[in-house]
């Protein structure tokens, strides 16, 4: 029923009376079932979400590390006595572009980590706290 569930609501989906609804939730345990359950599927889509953003910064990373390595390869082929000084600007500016994407994603790893580690954190508590009040 969601995170708002009532036990007044799972009585009359369930059409049972609300003190039998009652009774189960203390003899079954529902409060740490139903935290349980939230936090299994709050912990699997942030897991799902996180490897996909850390399979697109690696991505992102490999590229900058890449246009800093074709660039640097370029480079010592330039003949600086010859006609092809003239690429030297736009291979700079590969590397430049290469470093700014490799560092921005390496710092936006090391945020999504820290975040990460606070969302942890939190379901942990959260697993802790019962689900629904006895009033519910």
């Amino acid at each position: 029923m969601g995170a708002g569930r009532t036990l007044k609501a799972v009585a009359q989906r369930l059409r049972k009376s609300y003190t039998i609804i009652r009774r189960w939730k203390v003899e079954w345990d529902w409060d740490i079932r139903a935290g349980a359950w939230d936090n299994a599927i709050a912990e699997a889509a942030i897991k799902k979400a996180s490897g996909e953003y850390a399979k697109m910064l690696e991505s992102q990373i490999n590229i900058g590390k890449m246009l800093q390595s074709k660039a640097a390869k370029a480079l010592l082929t330039i003949n600086f006595d010859d006609a092809e000084i003239k690429h030297l600007p736009s291979l700079l500016e590969m590397i430049n572009s290469g470093v700014k994407i490799e560092r921005t994603s390496r710092e936006l790893t090391e945020i999504a980590a820290e975040k990460n580690q606070r969302q942890n954190l939190t379901i942990n508590i959260i697993a802790r706290e019962p689900a629904g009040g006895e009033g519910d």
